[in-house]
């Protein structure tokens, strides 16, 4: 993401963190803005009884719309002439006593604003102001607006909504900047150092340096994609008897990593090879320990080899895994030796039994695995024919010293190499389906078929048997099989590859190398076949820690559940009482457990803890107060509370009314805070609201819903700024209890 960053000629371009700790961000200067030539013609719109702030934003020559005003706007839009490059500045003050009659009052002027801006369907834009305040309830008034409006981006794409965080003293500048731009942005922000914008990361851990006796492994999270890659934090394993500890320089991938990360194989296909459907297992290095009985390899030691779940800054594996690297070589030169070299010889010496003389049919000559069997063939002695798909490849795979390279797409390569040299004894395929098919039918008698891909044994392609009739041989090519099944051959094989590269008779392959943090795309290229020879992949020296590893302990004590007796909050309740929650109060407005609970709730019971369910209306500040003292003084001191209340009303911001947004917003927003000042003197270990991943993308039809999480989300963040504990929890789509699970 930063080099993206960079690439848009962003400057001051920093990675960091929300206060909060959920999000990860980066942040950057926006580069010199595109000055638009044409003059603006602006309004500024704010909330009945709120200060001008047309001298703050250095917009004294805008005209005002405040409260009661609102009405006029259409007119005044509709005088201005055709062209005119018109912005809307809203500025939603609102002087309102309570924080949920502000924040209601501010969305509505909005609301107002964008009702009339869509009805008079003039072209313009309309930049949506907040002020970050010191945190507390300020903040989360200006995150419940910020909220709403990414909802109202998505509803009203004709007027260009756009947000602009104000956190500078001085902001008139960056504000003209802002408003003469054509780009792209919908949120910005103002700071002293200039104008920035986020970009969301994924994971909520940054990275850090790792610690002596740590490592960085990498970890694919299912569901996401070649997204979804991430380097995560270990203890680095000592060497035992006849073991190693390598650490890695750089790590082979191959095509068999990217159907592991796509969930195409797994250990059912795999489970039978050295490494299994590990992450990577191939990789260079310098040996750095080595355990009780090893005497081949010594710590310092230039080694190549085989391992589980390479991709890693260091591993710890058999010694006969590795072999030193052939002088002259560098690390990255010799990750692209094991398992393309390996390979390509096992198949063609071990399995093809190659001659010289021979006629060798190399698909995929370009590749990795191509690129050595070419070598290999050619070392004894056969005439070498290859496929690839473009000009660039087989052109590269001439220059690797193919005798004739053929066009590898809809099997147009068959009928030309029957023309041209009649058929073959070797087939090293990864070609599926047709191509297969067509590749078998070029055999001679005699003739052996090597098959390397896996698609087909996926798909268990049929194979007639009529052919075999004519001494022809297939045989599958498994390098990880073998490596677990034959370890002697495979230190055979690895001592003539050494031989050879030290004679020179072989060459490590062309490759290009990627970054840790550039993972993804490593993974994208070999998936398109973008890449020429072998990838390679540099390990971190940073990485982030494992959450799924880490455990949760509930201390002894009282744990209030808001909206605790039924769905979600529920369940949240459950899993306290696992994790060694003694007291717990499941409070609704209702003060019942939904019948189908029951059961589980009579488990909850007998497994040791307190159980009380009460009725309580989150809203009534004086009815939680003394709910909450009372609790204290009944079931002993306030552990955690957790806000999973809602009132749910969705419907487009069009449809939106007054009273709809308060009832919406109320539940969230008073309970909110009612509950943190009810708690305001107490030391709580966890203070947790349920906010849900609507709030981040503004899904459309829930703005009430989306900005009362955005206030609790907002309010999170200036607890946190206190040092108070805070957190809320963005939810995605949860099937099984809740919301989505009732409306089923």
């Amino acid at each position: 993401m930063r080099h993206v960053i960079e690439e848009a000629r962003a400057t001051a371009v920093e990675q960091g963190q929300s206060s909060d700790g959920a999000l990860a961000l980066i942040s950057a200067r926006a580069a010199a803005p595109e000055i638009h030539q044409a003059h603006d013609t602006i309004a500024v719109v704010t909330g009945q009884g709120a200060a001008d702030p047309r001298s703050r934003f250095g917009l004294m020559a805008a005209t005002l719309f405040a409260g009661d005003q609102l009405g006029e706007l259409p007119d005044w839009l509709e005088a201005l002439p055709d062209g005119a490059r018109i912005t809307v500045v809203v500025a939603p003050d609102a002087t309102d006593a309570t924080v949920l009659d502000r924040l209601s009052a501010r969305i509505d002027t909005l609301t107002v604003v964008l009702k009339l801006l869509a009805a008079t369907q003039r072209p313009c834009r309309m930049l949506v102001l907040t002020e970050t305040g010191a945190g507390g309830a300020p903040a989360g008034e200006e995150a419940g607006i910020r909220a709403f409006m990414r909802v109202a981006i998505n509803e009203f794409p004709d007027i260009d909504p756009r947000l602009v965080d104000v956190a500078s003293p001085a902001p008139t500048e960056a504000l003209a900047a802002i408003m003469a731009a054509d780009d792209a942005e919908r949120e910005l922000r103002i700071t002293a150092s200039g104008v920035e914008i986020s970009r969301i990361r994924r994971g909520m851990e940054r990275e850090a340096p790792l610690g002596p006796d740590e490592r960085a492994v990498l970890h694919f999270a299912d569901g996401v994609g070649l997204d979804g890659f991430e380097w995560l934090r270990q203890a680095r394993q000592e060497p035992g008897e006849g073991e190693i500890e390598i650490e890695v320089a750089a790590a082979g991938l191959n095509y068999r990593d990217v159907m592991v990360g796509l969930g195409l194989l797994d250990d059912d296909l795999l489970g039978a090879g050295l490494t299994r459907a590990a992450l990577g297992f191939e990789c260079a290095g310098r040996v750095s320990r080595v355990g009780l009985g090893v005497t081949r390899l010594r710590p310092g030691d230039a080694v190549m080899g085989f391992a589980a779940g390479a991709f890693a800054s260091h591993i710890t594996c058999p010694d006969w895994h590795f072999f030193p690297v052939p002088d002259g070589l560098d690390l990255e030169a010799a990750a692209t030796i094991p398992v393309a070299f390996s390979t390509a010889w096992y198949a063609l010496v071990e399995r093809g039994h190659v001659r010289a003389g021979e006629t060798v049919l190399i698909h995929g000559a370009a590749g990795g695995v191509g690129l050595a069997a070419v070598q290999i063939a050619k070392l004894h002695g056969a005439q070498v024919l290859g496929t690839a798909s473009n000009d660039a490849r087989r052109a590269i795979a001439m220059a690797a010293g193919a005798d004739a390279v053929f066009d590898s797409r809809r099997e147009r390569f068959a009928d030309e190499i029957r023309r041209q040299i009649g058929s073959v004894d070797v087939v090293l395929n990864s070609l599926a389906g047709p191509a297969m098919l067509a590749s078998f039918r070029l055999l001679k008698p005699f003739g052996r078929f090597l098959e390397l891909g896996k698609r087909d044994f996926l798909d268990n392609t049929q194979l007639a048997l009529r052919p075999f009739l004519r001494n022809i041989a297939y045989s599958g090519v498994d390098l990880d099989e073998l490596l677990a099944a034959d370890p002697a051959l495979v230190r055979e094989m690895m001592a003539k590859l050494a031989e050879a590269f030290g004679n020179q008779s072989l060459r490590p392959l062309t490759y290009r190398s990627f970054e840790a943090y550039e993972v993804g795309a490593a993974f994208r290229t070999m998936q398109a076949s973008e890449h020429v020879g072998k990838i390679v992949i540099r390990p971190p020296q940073a990485a982030r820690t494992d959450l799924a590893s880490l455990s949760y302990a509930a201390r002894p004590g009282l744990y209030v559940v808001v909206g605790g007796t039924t769905g979600f909050g529920f369940a949240t309740a459950r899993w306290l009482a696992r994790k060694g929650a003694s007291h717990l109060a499941l409070l609704s407005r209702r003060g019942a457990v939904d019948a189908d609970l029951a059961a589980e709730l009579a488990e909850m019971r007998a497994n040791g803890a307190t159980v009380v369910v009460e009725a309580l209306d989150v809203c009534d500040k004086a009815a939680v107060t003394e709910t909450l003292g009372r609790l204290m003084r009944e079931h002993g001191p306030l552990r955690g509370v957790i806000h999973a209340a809602v009132h749910l009303d969705d419907g487009l911001i069009a449809n939106l009314t007054p009273e709809r947004l308060r009832a919406v917003l109320r539940t969230k927003v008073d309970g909110v805070i009612n509950l943190s000042d009810a708690t305001e003197d107490l030391d709580p270990d966890i203070f947790v609201a349920y906010s849900s991943a609507t709030t981040l993308i503004g899904s459309p039809g829930q703005g009430a819903y989306v900005a009362a999480n955005g206030f609790m989300e907002g309010f999170m963040r200036g607890r946190r700024s206190r040092g108070r504990p805070g957190l809320a929890v963005g939810w995605g789509a949860i099937a099984d209890v809740g919301l989505i699970a009732r409306d089923k």
